[in-house]
């Protein structure tokens, strides 16, 4: 045995030491290492808990912009095939024939083309961070875009693609809705509102005609 091994087995060495104190040191510092190794491990998993919460986040408010990003993609891109200049008319094109304010004609189809373009690179993008319930949404926009640009030589076809495209629209707007935990809101709400607007304003006006009338008597 070696001399320190003798040391410790000596009787005289333990004469001094009560026994509760030997066993409650030893206690005490295998309850202080336990402690220290759990206290450890709930400051790793909550550290791991706050970075998931951050990583759903981030995911989240990616998500959100892209949405965002489709969104105002969509909105110009039916914005810019509306037809303002009437180059697509079938009384003037039957009576004076196709070939009329061709150039227009040209241009519109090719703008069409290019917002096509445009939402379908939207739509990419949205496929990468957005959830199913938006997607299925989305991918209704981006073939009612399409069937505008298919559409718009003829004006019949036209007008009915475009209505589909609005309620197309707003369904993807109301899914992100949903995404965002906000209530959904809907063309016949915003009719009622743009309505309600009107009828403010109209008395509003009655109003001043009445009042300015008064004031000239």
């Amino acid at each position: 045995m070696s001399a320190i091994s003798d040391f410790f087995t000596q009787p005289g060495f333990w004469w001094g030491m009560p026994t509760g104190a030997i066993i409650s040191g030893l206690g005490a510092a295998s309850i202080a290492a336990w402690s220290a190794r759990k206290s450890d491990e709930r400051k790793g998993a909550q550290e791991d808990k706050v970075k998931a919460q951050e990583r759903d986040e981030k995911n989240k408010q990616q998500t959100r912009e892209e949405c965002l990003k489709f969104s105002d993609t969509v909105a110009e891109a039916m914005s810019k095939m509306i037809d303002s200049k009437g180059a697509f008319n079938i009384i003037r094109d039957t009576v004076a024939g196709a070939e009329t304010r061709l150039d227009d004609k040209l241009e519109l189809a090719q703008t069409a083309m290019a917002e096509v373009q445009k939402v379908g690179v939207a739509l990419t993008r949205l496929q990468m961070t957005a959830p199913a319930s938006i997607l299925d949404k989305a991918v209704e926009c981006q073939y009612a875009v399409q069937t505008i640009a298919q559409s718009i030589t003829d004006p019949l076809k036209y007008q009915a693609a475009f209505k589909a495209a609005g309620k197309a629209f707003d369904g993807y707007k109301n899914a992100f809705r949903t995404y965002v935990d906000l209530d959904s809101y809907s063309a016949p709400e915003a009719s009622r509102a743009a309505k309600s607007y009107i009828e403010v304003l109209k008395k509003q006006v009655d109003d001043y005609i009445a009042e300015a009338r008064q004031a000239r008597t």
